[in-house]
């Protein structure tokens, strides 16, 4: 069982790291610039979010120097 979301990778600039989630209306749950931060299911306020569907976006610099970004969803169930 999943406890939290994390992208998985290597070749990471950690001082060109940021990751958002963002509920379906758009409003911003989570952000770090920690590339080996996580997030838990909760908002930023410490709150446990509601079961659904939530968009994440990362931005990155990888070790080459090139600007990658990566959208997509992951389903919060409890």
């Amino acid at each position: 069982m999943n406890e939290t979301f994390a992208p998985k990778g290597e070749g990471v600039d950690p001082d060109n790291y940021f990751m958002q989630i963002f509920d379906r209306s758009g409003v911003l749950i989570f952000s770090t610039h920690n590339p080996y931060d996580y997030w838990d299911g909760r908002n930023k306020y410490g709150q446990i979010c509601p079961e659904g569907v939530y968009v994440y976006l990362i931005r990155l610099v990888d070790l080459n120097g090139d600007d990658k970004e990566y959208t997509g969803t992951v389903t919060l169930v409890k």
